[in-house]
Parts: structure tokens; C-alpha cells; sequence
């Protein structure tokens, strides 16, 4: 999700006539996805831009990191740009040399940066609009991405070709963060009721998601197009633009169908909306409970720290279905 979100930053500064080479350091798991962009809306900035992969779980230390710095990076550039806010990109920042390093002052590793860029995660202000900060203390100025006017980055259709549609409603299941997933007994009553509506129904997830719902899915099978498990980054992103509709919770999916113009209803749960994450083109619907115990985590915790899951528990399928019908399916 995070490098969904980090692509508009990409495209800024890519289109601003300083940045005549762009080296891009990112973790191997990260890597398909910004490949693609290169091959789609970041296109026309192909031959400026190399693509560095650093696999933190190889060898991180002190060392290494010095090493791969000095070795990989482009030898004195004039600015280098730390999105992530761990010690490790601090430190690979600090080794390479470059005239200006400028990342946010809540990064772990901040006092080495040459310049620090307030961040909070309570005001709301999208996680887009954030990473774009940065470029508004380098440069003064740095256009809002928040529009519906906004260029896809990752769809097929981002050259404005319209996507055929297969899907009337994709349903994105899981997430790594285990409080993130709505309840499958809740998926199922709105699997039932989007088939009483004659509603094509697509089911796509990780491979984690796959494992966890396996039981479930083996009685849905009728009723759907079950991929769970069974697409790659290119694909996933491309089933989620043949789809008409997108019900997802706080994950990377929901990036992906604002970035695809596609009608969104996000589940959020242990995580808030106001940490920056919510749909942003005016397609997007959120679906919350306000409970005195929401946040609680970041990220989502593992288990829930009272133990009743109600954030999402209390998301019933009757919720979601109205939500769908009121936003979405205003024909039923």
C-alpha cells in the first residue's frame, strides 16, 4: 500500500525539470509495483529513472548499508528524498553523499537528515499529500494530487483508454494485519445478498488471504470468481480495474481502486482514516464504528487488545449492504 501511495510523489518530481536523474531504492517485494508504473503512467520518465533493490534481510549492518550506499548510489546528488522513516533509510541517506537529504522529522533517524519535515498521523491530511511535502520544502512549491483530475499511475487505463468491466463487485479479502480483516461469516451474508442481485462477484487476496478463508471459499464457489492466491501485481491491479465496484478494507487494494477511478467502500477498523489512508478521489466511501478503544495500532494489531474484534464485528453485512446500495447501487 505504502508504494501505491508513494507513486504521485514519484510523478512530481519526475516532472520537475531539477530532477534530470532519479535513482529508486526499493525492497524486492515492493519492486513489481513500481516496475508496472514505470511501464504505465510514469512512462515518460523511463531513461531517468534505475530501479535499486535492497533487501534489508540479507545483511543490515552498519557495514553493509555504508557499502551498499556508497557502491549502488549515484555519487553526489544534489538531493535525496527518505519516504520511509526507519533508521536504515536514515542511514542509507547519510552514506550517499548527496548535498541535501530531506525526510520527515518523526523518522527514526531524523538528526541525520540536513532538513526535517514536520509529520502527524492524527490530522488527517492524506499520506499522498505527505510524501508531497517533502517536495514542498525542497522546491517551495508542489501541486495537491488530492483531485479527481489526477492521472492513473498503475491502471491499464491510465493513458485514458476505458477498461472493459467484468466485475460488478470486487470483494478484497485479508490483510498481514489480522484486526484489518473483516469477519468471513460477514463476507458471506454479503456474498448471498449481492447474488440475490444478480451481481458478478470477484474474490481476490494474497496468498495468506487464500489460507485463511480456504474453508469458507470452497462453499462460495458457486456464487463467485474465487483468485484468491492466484494472481500476480500486475494481475491483481488489473482485476481490480474490471471491476465496476470495490469493497475492501484498510489495505492496498483500496489504493489501487482510487488510483483506478473505481467506486470504493472501505472497512475501517483497529486504524482510523484520519492516519491518512482513506480512499481520495470522491468515489470513495468510508464505513467506521466510533468506539473509545479505535485506534489501536498503527498498522492494525495482530490480536485485538481487548479481545472482541468489535471494530469489525460491528461492521454487520446489513451496514455494508445499505452502504453499497446508498453509494453505489442506487438502482436496488
Amino acid at each position: 500500500g505504502d508504494s501505491v501511495l508513494t507513486l504521485p510523489f514519484l510523478y512530481r518530481v519526475l516532472k520537475n525539470e531539477e530532477c534530470r536523474r532519479l535513482d529508486l531504492v526499493v525492497a524486492p517485494r515492493n519492486e513489481a509495483i513500481f516496475k508496472l508504473a514505470f511501464e504505465r503512467g510514469l512512462s515518460f520518465a523511463q531513461d531517468r529513472v534505475k530501479l535499486i533493490r535492497y533487501d534489508k534481510k540479507k545483511d543490515s549492518s552498519l557495514f553493509a548499508i555504508k557499502k551498499f550506499a556508497e557502491e549502488t548510489l549515484e555519487p553526489h546528488a544534489s538531493k535525496v528524498f527518505c519516504l520511509q522513516r526507519s533508521f536504515r533509510s536514515g542511514l542509507i541517506a547519510f552514506f550517499s553523499q548527496a548535498q541535501e537529504r530531506i525526510g520527515f522529522a518523526s523518522g527514526s533517524a531524523s538528526f541525520l537528515y540536513t532538513k526535517m519535515v514536520p509529520r502527524s498521523w492524527s490530522d488527517g491530511v492524506h499520506e499522498i499529500e505527505k510524501n508531497l511535502n517533502l517536495l514542498r520544502s525542497a522546491f517551495g512549491t508542489c501541486q495537491s494530487w488530492i483531485s479527481d483530475e489526477s492521472p492513473s499511475l498503475l491502471s491499464s487505463s491510465y493513458n485514458g483508454e476505458r477498461q472493459e468491466k467484468k466485475y460488478d463487485l470486487c470483494i478484497a479479502l485479508g490483510s498481514p494485519w489480522l484486526t484489518k480483516r473483516w469477519p468471513l461469516n460477514h463476507v458471506e451474508k454479503v456474498i448471498e445478498w449481492a447474488d440475490s442481485k444478480k451481481l458478478s462477484i470477484l474474490l481476490i487476496g494474497d496468498q495468506e488471504a487464500a489460507e485463511w478463508s480456504r474453508d469458507y471459499r470452497n462453499t462460495w464457489r458457486a456464487k463467485v470468481t474465487d483468485l484468491c492466491g492466484q494472481s500476480n501485481v500486475q494481475e491483481w491491479i488489473d482485476l481490480v480495474g474490471t471491476s465496476r465496484f470495490v469493497l475492501s478494507g484498510d489495505s492496498a487494494t483500496l489504493h489501487v481502486a482510487s488510483d483506478a477511478r473505481i467506486p470504493t467502500l472501505a472497512l475501517f477498523g483497529p486504524t482510523v482514516p484520519g492516519f491518512g489512508f482513506y480512499p481520495w478521489r470522491s468515489q470513495g466511501e468510508v464505513l467506521e464504528k466510533e468506539l473509545s478503544c479505535r485506534p489501536c495500532d498503527i498498522h492494525g494489531a495482530k490480536k485485538c487488545p481487548l479481545k472482541h474484534h468489535q471494530c469489525m464485528e460491528d461492521l454487520s453485512p446489513e451496514l455494508v449492504q445499505l452502504a453499497l446500495e446508498k453509494f453505489f447501487f442506487k438502482s436496488f
